[in-house]
């Protein structure tokens, strides 16, 4: 099968990422499963449960080592020489991303943290508010980083400091998206942060692949922002909605017109 570019597949991306020429993507921005049960409300963040899609694929601990292997080093052998992943993670599992990542030859330049606004409440430990975000390159003498792709060196912040300097501090502060009465998926990222990453990696025609699409954020996007896109996602019903949203270039879809869309 020949890969087709602005296309979602729904299927494991451990199979589909086989299916990549070498070489062939310039940027990769995904946010895999995370190797944890989830309760039964979180990834609500007050909205009503109608509105949010079931059948969300977890990894099993005992699984989540070779897991993390097998993706991630078929996105070094898929990656241009000057490619970047930013992978978004919890911390439970980090170890094996970042061993996964040192073993298939990528170089880890940052640790990012993405702090939001809540997090799950806890009686017996610290609030977990933030998500960790690495960002690795292939070729760490030859990688794409635009630098004044935000904020030019003469722009201030409210506060007279420099606006680009301050957007480069490795922690983000990116509020969670809400979206009541929306549809969403449990783990949506909120569009700003992935914009973000695109804007200091990727240059517009670029290739973006993310291999665990969820709602499609990567791909819509990547595609506002002048990229052409390649994603994986093995729940069908998540990848219908993602597929949806892009074919009707629509970021909010209402609960009555998931409804019409029979999302389950």
């Amino acid at each position: 099968m020949e890969i087709q570019l602005n296309t979602i597949y729904t299927e494991d991306c451990r199979s589909g990422l086989k299916k990549i020429p070498d070489n062939f993507v310039d940027l990769i921005v995904t946010d895999p499963p995370y190797g944890i049960k989830f309760g039964k409300n979180e990834g609500l963040y007050n909205r009503p449960k109608g509105g949010i899609l079931q059948g969300y694929v977890e990894v099993p601990d005992y699984q989540y080592e070779q897991f993390s292997i097998d993706w991630i080093t078929e996105c070094f052998r898929v990656l241009k020489d000057h490619g970047s992943i930013y992978i978004v993670s919890g911390d439970r599992n980090l170890e094996f991303i970042l061993k996964a990542l040192r073993s298939a030859g990528f170089k880890v330049l940052n640790h990012l943290v993405w702090q939001y606004q809540f997090g799950v409440h806890t009686k017996k430990k610290f609030v977990t508010s933030h998500n960790l975000i690495l960002f690795a390159v292939k070729n760490p003498k030859s990688y794409r980083f635009n630098r004044y792709c935000r904020f030019d060196q003469f722009t201030k912040t409210v506060h007279g400091k420099s606006a680009n300097y301050k957007d480069r501090e490795s922690v983000w502060y990116v509020s969670k998206e809400k979206w009541i009465k929306k549809i969403t998926t449990p783990t949506k990222l909120p569009l700003k942060l992935v914009e973000k990453m695109i804007q200091y990696s990727s240059h517009a025609g670029d290739v973006i692949l993310d291999p665990f699409l969820g709602s499609g954020q990567t791909a819509i996007a990547g595609k506002g922002l002048g990229l052409n896109y390649l994603a994986f996602e093995k729940n069908p019903v998540f990848s219908s909605f993602a597929k949806y949203r892009l074919s009707q270039d629509r970021y909010l879809v209402g609960l009555e017109e998931g409804k019409l869309l029979n999302l389950k």
